[in-house]
């Protein structure tokens, strides 16, 4: 399972950026250590006209684990406090792998 959020920040120029990588790093850290979590990754998009400009990639070790993860309270804790402040326009959809 996939956990996939395409984003943006508020507008604010080079605070902007700054903000989105400290929350790129917190986020890592903070959600990388939930239970069941294999990989986050964070990064931005290489077209400076992109729809969305940055990203979060999540990895998860199981289908199931989409359900605690959700549920966890580090990523209620971040989610509110951090990401839903910085970000008013996003996107966060789920997949599974097709074989």
């Amino acid at each position: 399972m996939e956990h996939c959020i395409l984003y943006n920040v508020a507008p604010g120029g080079d605070e902007s950026e700054r903000a989105a990588r400290a929350t790129m790093a917190d986020g890592r850290r903070l959600l990388g250590a939930i239970p069941g979590m294999r990989t986050v990754f964070t990064g931005r998009a290489v077209r400076p006209d992109a729809r969305y400009r940055y990203c979060w990639l999540v990895r998860f070790g199981h289908p199931a684990v989409i359900e605690s993860y959700r549920d966890h309270p580090d990523h209620a804790a971040f989610t509110d406090g951090h990401f839903r402040r910085l970000t008013p326009d996003w996107l966060s959809p789920d997949f599974e792998g097709v074989p």
